[in-house]
């Protein structure tokens, strides 16, 4: 049973969703924070392949690192798209990276 991000501890994964990639995968599942799975349930069906993301939310975060990441041939469209690129400080000239949308609107966050 997943709880709020904001409640679940780093590294416990205790707001995490698993699904089955909608692309070809060596991998039988892909995680993620519950409360950005609208958000990238809408990249993969706009044929985006993530690789990674992370809602910010944990023990207190307030979203604002949260990040999704794409493979690079993505990077034109996610801008196209109006995504800004989150900076990731250990790789600051790295665009693959972006902010979520899901918490630019006043909405209840998971």
């Amino acid at each position: 049973m997943n709880i709020p991000c904001r409640k679940s501890k780093l590294q416990e994964y205790g707001c995490q969703v698993c699904v089955r990639p909608r692309w070809k995968s060596d991998k039988e599942w892909i995680c993620f924070d519950a409360c950005l799975a609208r958000e990238l349930m809408t990249l993969w069906d706009l044929g985006i392949i993530t690789t990674g993301c992370c809602c910010g939310q944990h023990e207190g975060g307030n979203g604002k690192n949260g990040y999704i990441s794409v493979e690079n041939e993505y990077i034109p469209l996610m801008k196209r798209l109006g995504y800004v690129v989150h900076i990731n400080p250990l790789h600051p000239y790295d665009e693959d990276s972006f902010v979520p949308k899901t918490f630019d609107k006043k909405e209840k966050r998971g």
